[in-house]
């Protein structure tokens, strides 16, 4: 078992738009974000990303177009040195009560099962409340990156401005 690092996507490693990214032309990756991930992986942390796409299960993002928006994300990442081990999303919507969807630790967990990940080592890094709370549910780590109002209302771990900082907080910490 080896511990991991978790990454939300919008809002961590692009910028995140209303109502989302749909779109390449609307994805635009955040300053220092893949030098942040190809830290990680020199580090030898494995990186997992774990985003809801809300927009695939209201019928505004095909898998095709969200599988084109992922390459791009992906690119710059490995370009800078990074490697993704894998990604996960969840394609529901809210309403349909999925046990992937963040809040929920879904997605974290079938990582864990997948790669051999110890959680309770692990970090989960993202600009929300529900990120906060899936990584607490999972027994990871957490850190919030940028601080909304309402994230800021929970126990993550640390809080931070970027991905580049949050990196600088995994690396002073103890595996």
């Amino acid at each position: 078992m080896r511990p991991a690092v978790f990454l939300d996507r919008d809002g961590v490693l692009n910028e995140d738009r209303w109502p989302t990214v749909l779109r390449l032309r609307d994805l635009v990756m955040l300053p220092g974000a893949p030098e942040a991930v190809a830290a990680l992986t020199r580090a030898g942390w494995p990186v997992f990303i774990v985003t809801n796409k809300t927009a695939m299960g209201w019928g505004l993002l095909s898998e095709r177009e969200h599988r084109a928006i992922m390459e791009r994300v992906l690119d710059p990442i490995a370009r800078a040195g990074g490697k993704v081990q894998a990604w996960y999303y969840c394609p529901h919507n809210p309403l349909r009560g999925c046990e992937c969807r963040k809040p929920k630790p879904g997605m974290l967990l079938r990582a864990a099962r997948e790669h051999g990940l110890d959680l309770h080592a692990s970090w989960m890094v993202g600009d929300t409340w529900r990120d906060v709370r899936a990584g607490r549910a999972a027994g990871a780590r957490t850190i919030l990156v940028g601080g909304s109002a309402a994230a800021l209302r929970e126990k993550q771990d640390h809080s931070v401005a970027d991905l580049p900082a949050a990196v600088r907080v995994i690396g002073d910490a103890p595996r």
